[in-house]
């Protein structure tokens, strides 16, 4: 018998939405395929190809954005009927960076006129962004992993203004007029100005704004700009997703916004504070004004980089009663060098941590970046307060695995993993720091961390304990890097991947990793 051909239209529409979303999600490239195939595959694929759509002020993409500002401007055209979302790409005339240097690129911008005349020619507007194209900076401070990376990133809301220069006021009017359920998105950085008109708006509900950038003037080294932010803060009360971000190179300093008790800031549902670590200054007196002048109670995701304020800790533990997501560093208070190891967390400096920790039991995404080697006491904290879990991140600071001592003060133990899977066994993303030693004790851990059946990401950081081989303090002791780097026992590190993959692939037949 003949096969029928398939027949998309006899799909239900839901499973027809399913199959094309997968296929733009899998690439774009399948999707443009498709609607070649026929004029019923065209209408289907259309408003999903086209839902985003960027326009790009790079030289090298001038052509194709001079054309599809030439579709969406054709009343004919149906591309503005499908564009949910309006990407406009822009590449800084210059870029200074913090030793002097200035990098100038040619002049490609569009016309306030035609962003106008777009946002007015399209029909379905949810989400604008307009992101500036910067150069790398040059910096010490990164990411300590991916995890948080992605937390980041599930922070930010879907449309933005985040640009060097002024966004044009016909535009923000238009948006407001035409649009005025956009939500927008503005990161203020490199500006010597701030942009009175556009953070004024009612649509703005997502502020990344950067504070002791150098690079705007020599000058303002030392200027901090949080009381134009307390001003901004007090006049936004549609705002939701604030991120406080300092310049990388800024001074080390104690800083905080400028309030006072009559002060009113918006219900936050995001607060992050990012960039260089632990300049803000969370002092007794700042934390009560912070607990009477915000409204706790909204906030779902709180990124205190690498701080621990056991004063914010004491005095808003109670009221956060929908956070979901916490990012922290563990160290002890009084550290004047934020990338320092702190020592060990003492049993008595414990108590507010986990008196917080108790205040939220809710809790979906949780990442800790411990610079105190306080693992022992910091995981039966979170194993007895915690239920929920889903996103898991325990990592000790890269510059903190001692040489002076065994580094398993810095990771997990077997029976913490044990109690973890009998606590959160909704966990699906791990990402754990293991020991190494002679005794080849992390193998001990791969059939625990089988265990976790919903796990789809599985990230381990294996590292030599301090007690693993005598070139550790040999190495530490030469930072200049005269002594060679030591090369990896690889027998032993093949038998820790190869463990680790038969007992999720092999011996767990339902195994739902999807990344090791």
């Amino acid at each position: 018998m003949r096969a029928e051909k398939p027949d998309f239209g006899s799909l239900e529409a839901d499973v027809l939405e399913d199959i094309i979303n997968s296929l733009y999600v899998e690439s774009p490239t399948y999707l443009r395929e498709l609607r070649l195939v026929s004029r019923h595959c065209k209408a289907i694929a259309d408003p999903i190809l086209y839902k985003s759509v960027e326009l790009n002020e790079e030289r090298e993409k001038s052509l194709i954005t001079a054309e599809t500002v030439r579709r969406l401007l054709d009343p004919a055209d149906s591309l503005s009927w499908h564009v949910r979302k309006l990407v406009i790409r822009n590449r800084d005339r210059s870029y200074r960076y913090s030793y002097g240097d200035v990098h100038t690129f040619s002049d490609n911008k569009l016309a306030a006129d035609d962003l106008v005349s777009i946002v007015n020619q399209l029909h379905h507007l949810q989400t604008f962004w307009y992101v500036s194209l910067q150069l790398q900076r040059n910096s010490l401070y990164h990411s300590s992993d991916e995890w948080s990376s992605t937390l980041r990133m599930k922070c930010l809301p879907r449309n933005s203004w985040d640009v060097n220069r002024a966004m044009p006021e016909s535009l923000i009017d238009t948006l407001e007029q035409q649009w005025p359920h956009v939500k927008l998105t503005v990161g203020n950085h490199d500006r010597a100005d701030v942009d009175i008109k556009l953070l004024a708006s009612p649509l703005l509900t997502s502020l990344r704004f950067s504070t002791l950038n150098r690079r705007l003037a020599p000058e303002w080294n030392n200027r901090s700009l949080l009381p134009e932010l307390r001003d901004v803060l007090l006049k936004s009360p549609n705002l939701r997703e604030l991120n406080i971000e300092f310049e990388l190179n800024s001074q080390y300093k104690e800083l905080s916004l400028p309030l006072v008790p009559s002060d009113r800031l918006p219900a936050l549902q995001t607060l992050a504070f990012s960039g260089a670590p632990a300049p803000y200054d969370f002092n007794l007196n700042h934390c009560q004004l912070l607990k009477r002048c915000v409204d706790w109670s909204h906030l779902r995701r709180l990124d205190l980089n690498t701080s621990c304020p056991e004063h914010l800790f004491k005095e808003i533990g109670g009221n956060l009663c929908n956070l979901q997501s916490l990012k922290m560093g563990i160290r002890l208070a009084g550290m004047t060098n934020p990338w320092s190891n702190s020592g060990p967390m003492t049993s008595s400096s414990k108590g507010p941590v986990a008196a917080f920790f108790r205040s939220v039991p809710g809790l979906l995404d949780l990442h800790i970046d411990d610079y105190s080697a306080s693992s022992q006491v910091i995981a039966p904290i979170i194993l007895d307060s915690q239920r929920l879990l889903q996103t898991l991140s325990y990592q000790a600071a890269r510059e903190t695995w001692g040489h002076e001592q065994d580094s398993i003060s810095y990771a997990w133990i077997t029976a913490h993993f044990r109690k973890l899977h009998e606590r959160c066994p909704d966990l699906s993303q791990l990402v754990i720091d293991v020991p190494l030693d002679h005794s080849k004790r992390s193998l001990d851990y791969a059939p625990l961390l089988s265990r976790f059946h919903r796990l789809r990401t599985l990230k381990i950081n294996v590292q030599l304990t301090g007690n693993a081989s005598a070139f550790v303090r040999a190495y530490r002791q030469d930072a200049m890097g005269s002594v060679p780097m030591p090369s990896l026992n690889a027998p032993t590190a093949q038998d820790v991947a190869q463990r680790l993959f038969k007992d999720f692939f092999v011996n767990d037949a339902y195994s739902r990793l999807t990344d090791l």
